[in-house]
C-alpha cells in the first residue's frame, strides 16, 4: 500500500464576490468591462510585518475534540469514495499555539490508517477530513448604484464620486476623528497586489499558504486586492479610490488559489498566522456551508488574542423556484455560511445604495451587522479598478469600521470594539435586531463619537521621593533561529538566540536553550552565555524536535522568551537489490510501515509491505526483476522518506 505524504499546512473557501470581475475564473462573479485606471504608476514601498510570532494566550483552548473517538468511518463520512483524501489533525505547539497538519492519503483505506495514527498521538486535539469549497450557484444580481450627496467635501481621488458606500458611511466626517492608523487588518483571501498604486506602502509582508512560499503580496485572482482596497486604499492622493480606514496597514494571507477556492486547513493556518503577526482585525471574505473544527479552533485562538474576526455572511440566498436543478441549502435557499456563523465572529450582510438588503445576501441569527455590498468600486490587480458586489465587499467595510474604532480607542478590547460596532449600528428592517440586517447598518461616525465607555484614570498626588528612584529594568525581546528546519535524523543544527532591548541594543547575560521531542512533554534546557545579544549552541536532532530560547533576565533587563521553532526529521533509508530479493535498513526505526514498490508501466506500485525494526537490515524475497525502492511511512516524530532506486535481478 503506498505511503501517505505528510505536509504541514493549515476551508480554503469560496471567495464571496458576486458581480463584476476581469477574471473569468474568479468564484461567484460575472465578468464585465474593467474601469480604466487613472494615469499613475509608482513602485510601492512595502512595509514588513513582525518576524517573530507572539506567544499563545494561556486561555485558548480548542473548540472540541472532534474525531478523536467513535468509528473511523464517521470521521471519513465526507471523504471522496475514490482518489486522495486529506486528513487534517490539530495539535498545539510548545508555545500553546494551534498547529494544523495535513496527511494526504492515496485512498480511503490509507485515510483510515492516518486517522488511527493521529488518534495514537497523545497531543492530538482534533481530526477531520479537509474540504474543498467551490462556487455554488450563479452570480448574484447587480443593482444600480446611486450616488448620495456628501455631508462633507470629498477627497480628490479620481473615482471618489463612484464610491457611494463612503457617502452612506459619512467617510470624510469620520476621517476627522480617525483613519485607522496603527491598526493591522489581515486580509485572509487570494493575496493582495502590493504593487497597486493605491496600495503602495500599505501592504505588509505576509504569507502565501497556497504555494507554501512567498509573502502574499501578489494576487492571481483579484478578490483579495479588491477587499484590501475597500479597507485601506490611499485617500486624497488624486488616484483611484479611498479606503474607509486608509491609515491602516494590510497583512496579506493568501489561502485561495487563482480560481478563488482552496482548503479549510489553509484558512485555519491563515487565521492563526494573522493572530500571531500583529493583526488587530481579521477579515474573512470567504465561506463554506460546512462547519470545520480546525477553522473554529483557529478563530477561538484569534479571539483569545484580542483580535476581532469579521466574516462575510454569504451570497447564496436564492429562490429555489428560479434555479434549474435546485438543491435547497446548497445552490439555493438560504444555507448557513461559515466561518461567519461561528460564535464570536462578526457576520456581515450586504446592502445596496438604498439601504435595502441585497437579494443574494444570506440571513439568519448569525448576521450581526450590515454594510454596503452592491456595485462597490475598489482596487484590482495590474493597477486597475473594478465594481464588484457581494457580502465579500460588505465584510471589509465592517472590518474597516472596527479598525477605526480601535484606532480612536486603543484601550478597548476586541469584545468592547465589537460591542461598539453593533451598539452604534443604525436599525434597518424590523425594529430591533433581525436576521436580515442584524443590529443594522454600520455607522463609523457614531462609533467614533462620544466617550470610549471606560472610566477615566484617577491620578494620585505624586509623592516626593527621599532618594532618586532605581531605574526600572528595560524590556527585552528574545528570538531564535536554527540553521535548518528539516534534517536527516542524527544530524546537528545550530540554534542561535538573539536577546535585545526594545530599542535594539544587544544584551549580555545568560540564556537557556530548551528542546524536546514532539512526542515528549518535558523540555531539557542548557545554559548558554549571551554576549552582545547573541548565543549559539549545536543540537543533535534524532527526531522531530521543538526548540525555544529563554533569557533569564538581569537587574537591568527583564526576562523574555522566544517563540518555539519546530525542526522536522526524516529517517535515513538504504536499499540494496539482489537476485529475486532486496534488503533495506532504516536508521531511527519506529516500526513504521515500509512499502516495497516496483516501477511498472510508468508508475510506482506497492508489491509488498514490511515494518522498520531495530535489526541491522531486513530482506524481502520473491521479487520479480525490475527497479525497486522502499517508502517509509511517517511516524509521530519522523517524516516519511523514500529510498533511492535499486535493481532486482
Amino acid at each position: 500500500m503506498p505511503a501517505t505524504t505528510q505536509v504541514l499546512g493549515t476551508i480554503a473557501a469560496l471567495a464571496l464576490a458576486a458581480g463584476l470581475t476581469a477574471s473569468p475564473a474568479a468564484a461567484d462573479v460575472r465578468p464585465a468591462a474593467a474601469v480604466p485606471p487613472p494615469a499613475l504608476s509608482t513602485a510601492p514601498a512595502v512595509s514588513t510585518a513582525p518576524d517573530d510570532a507572539a506567544p499563545a494566550p494561556e486561555e485558548w483552548q480548542p473548540s472540541g475534540p472532534a474525531g478523536l473517538t467513535g468509528p473511523v468511518s464517521e470521521v471519513l463520512a465526507d471523504a471522496p469514495e475514490r482518489g486522495p483524501v486529506r486528513v487534517v489533525t490539530l495539535t498545539a505547539d510548545s508555545a500553546g499555539r494551534p498547529e494544523v497538519s495535513v496527511t494526504v492519503a492515496e485512498d480511503r483505506g490509507e485515510a483510515a490508517e492516518a486517522v488511527q495514527d493521529a488518534r495514537a498521538v497523545p497531543d492530538t486535539l482534533a481530526i477531520a477530513v479537509d474540504s474543498k469549497v467551490s462556487a455554488v450557484g450563479g452570480a448574484s444580481p447587480l443593482l444600480a448604484a446611486g450616488t448620495a450627496s456628501a455631508a462633507a467635501a470629498w477627497v480628490d481621488d479620481a473615482y471618489r464620486g463612484a464610491q457611494w458606500p463612503l457617502n452612506t458611511l459619512s467617510a470624510e466626517s469620520v476621517w476627522k476623528s480617525a483613519t485607522g492608523a496603527g491598526q493591522i487588518v489581515a486580509v485572509v483571501d487570494s493575496g493582495v497586489d502590493a504593487a497597486h498604486p493605491d496600495l503602495a506602502g500599505t501592504v505588509l509582508s505576509g504569507t502565501d499558504l497556497v504555494v507554501d512560499r512567498g509573502t502574499g503580496q501578489s494576487d492571481p485572482n483579484g478578490h483579495g486586492t479588491h477587499v484590501a482596497g475597500i479597507v485601506a486604499a490611499k485617500a486624497g492622493n488624486g488616484v483611484g479610490i479611498a479606503g474607509l480606514a486608509h491609515g491602516a496597514k494590510i497583512l496579506p494571507v493568501r489561502v485561495l488559489d487563482a480560481d478563488g477556492s482552496g482548503w479549510s486547513s489553509d484558512v485555519a493556518a491563515g487565521i492563526t498566522y494573522a493572530a500571531d503577526h500583529g493583526a488587530t482585525v481579521i477579515n474573512l471574505s470567504l465561506g463554506s456551508p460546512g462547519s470545520d473544527p480546525m477553522v473554529r479552533s483557529a478563530i477561538d485562538y484569534a479571539l483569545a488574542k484580542d483580535v476581532v474576526v469579521v466574516a462575510a455572511a454569504g451570497n447564496s440566498a436564492q429562490d429555489c423556484s428560479k434555479v434549474s436543478n435546485p438543491y435547497p441549502g446548497e445552490n439555493c435557499g438560504n444555507p448557513v455560511n461559515y466561518p461567519a456563523a461561528f460564535p464570536g465572529v462578526v457576520g456581515v450582510a450586504a446592502t445596496d445604495s438604498a439601504d435595502a438588503r441585497a437579494a443574494f445576501s444570506e440571513y439568519g441569527s448569525y448576521v450581526d451587522v450590515a454594510a454596503p455590498g452592491v456595485r462597490v468600486r475598489s482596487t484590482y490587480p495590474s493597477s486597475r479598478y473594478l465594481d464588484m458586489s457581494g457580502t465579500s465587499m460588505a465584510s471589509p467595510y465592517a472590518a474597516a469600521t472596527v479598525a477605526l474604532i480601535r484606532a480612536k480607542f486603543p484601550a478597548m478590547s476586541a469584545a468592547q470594539a465589537t460591542a461598539r460596532l453593533t451598539g452604534t449600528a443604525r436599525d434597518l428592517g424590523t425594529a430591533g435586531r433581525d436576521p436580515y440586517y442584524g443590529a443594522g447598518l454600520v455607522q463609523p461616525l457614531a462609533a467614533l463619537s462620544g466617550p470610549s465607555g471606560e472610566a477615566a484614570p484617577v491620578t494620585a498626588p505624586a509623592p516626593t521621593p527621599a532618594t532618586a528612584p532605581t531605574p526600572a529594568p528595560v524590556s527585552t525581546v528574545t528570538g531564535l533561529k536554527v540553521s535548518a528546519t528539516t534534517v536527516t535524523a542524527g544530524q546537528s543544527v545550530v540554534a542561535t538566540a538573539t536577546v535585545r532591548t526594545s530599542s535594539g541594543t544587544g544584551i549580555t547575560g545568560t540564556a537557556q536553550l530548551c528542546s524536546r521531542r514532539v512526542t515528549a512533554r518535558a523540555y531539557s534546557c542548557a545554559n548558554v552565555a549571551v554576549r552582545d545579544g547573541i548565543a549559539a549552541k549545536s543540537l543533535r536532532v534524532d527526531a522531530g524536535t521543538y526548540v525555544y530560547a529563554r533569557f533569564a533576565g538581569t537587574a537591568t533587563a527583564k526576562a523574555s522568551t522566544s517563540a518555539a521553532v519546530r525542526i522536522h526529521a526524516r529517517p535515513k533509508a538504504t536499499v540494496a537489490g539482489g537476485r529475486g530479493k532486496l534488503s533495506f535498513q532504516v536508521y531511527q526505526p519506529r516500526r513504521q510501515r515500509v512499502s516495497v514498490q516496483r516501477y511498472h508501466r510508468g508508475a510506482w506500485r506497492t508489491v509488498k509491505t514490511s515494518a522498520a525494526s531495530s535489526t541491522a537490515s531486513r530482506t524481502v524475497s520473491g521479487l520479480s526483476r525490475g527497479t525497486y525502492r522502499v517508502v517509509v511511512a511517517a511516524s509521530a516524530d519522523l517524516l516519511t522518506v523514500t529510498s533511492g532506486k535499486t535493481a532486482v535481478r
